[in-house]
């Protein structure tokens, strides 16, 4: 009965000692498998991708590489530049600045409009010019981005005005009953008070009233002299 018990006990020590052996030898394969994946990964800048239910690979720190979602597939367009309700002094310089978002490399050309009038067109990036010379108004600029399949992607519209800053150019026209017209540009809604003076050897000006733009952005105040000649002028305030 002993020498049977040794014989168990032995039995058993070897069963241990052949179990321990096969999981290091498990284990040692499992780490040369994972430095070699690591090793391949490494010389063919791989990463790990993950598969979202609508089907976009990604991976947290790279982002999306392929999606079958439309809403990432579809290119799109946004106008940086200037920003909405915007106020430039004329003669003003306004810089426009696109940026878009074409993960096919579908965008043929981007065109900048302004008040539905093509601005400048561009067939490469950077998106971008300088409208110089810009009147006294109110401007609504968009940025559209044509595809090679038809598909055209328009911006959000911004809206900027161009001041004349208090001092507006004046036109004036002669009307059929000897009356005279005088117009000019104001975005702002400012109040003028028109002068008159009827020869340039004086300085007392004469305030005729006051004028104010409507919605459009102009103003007009008709006098009548009672000279065949004279000079108006705007006071503000």
């Amino acid at each position: 009965m002993k020498k049977l018990l040794v014989l168990c006990t032995i039995a058993i020590t070897s069963f241990s000692l052949g179990l321990s052996t096969g999981m290091a030898a498990v284990s040692e394969a499992f780490k040369r498998e994972q430095a070699l994946l690591g090793d391949l990964a490494t010389r063919h800048n791989a990463c790990k991708l993950e598969v979202s239910t609508w089907g976009s690979y990604s991976n947290a720190s790279q982002g999306i590489f392929q999606s079958l979602n439309p809403a990432f597939a579809s290119p799109s367009i946004v106008l940086l530049q200037p920003t909405n309700n915007a106020i430039f002094l004329t003669p003003a310089t306004i810089r426009l600045n696109a940026n878009t978002f074409d993960p096919a490399n579908s965008i043929t050309n981007v065109v900048f409009y302004t008040n539905g009038v093509e601005l400048a067109e561009f067939t490469t990036p950077p998106y971008s010019l300088a409208w110089s010379k810009a009147a006294v108004g109110t401007y609504l600029l968009t940025v559209s981005a044509f595809c090679a399949s038809g598909l055209v992607k328009n911006s959000t519209a911004v809206t900027v005005r161009v001041d004349n800053g208090g001092s507006p150019f004046l036109t004036i026209s002669a009307l059929g009953d000897g009356s005279v017209a005088i117009s000019g540009n104001e975005i702002l809604g400012r109040a003028y008070r028109i002068q008159f003076l009827p020869d340039l050897t004086s300085t007392n000006w004469q305030t005729l009233g006051t004028t104010v733009s409507n919605a459009p952005g102009a103003f007009q105040f008709i006098d009548s002299p009672g000279s065949p000649q004279g000079f108006y002028r705007t006071i503000f305030p």
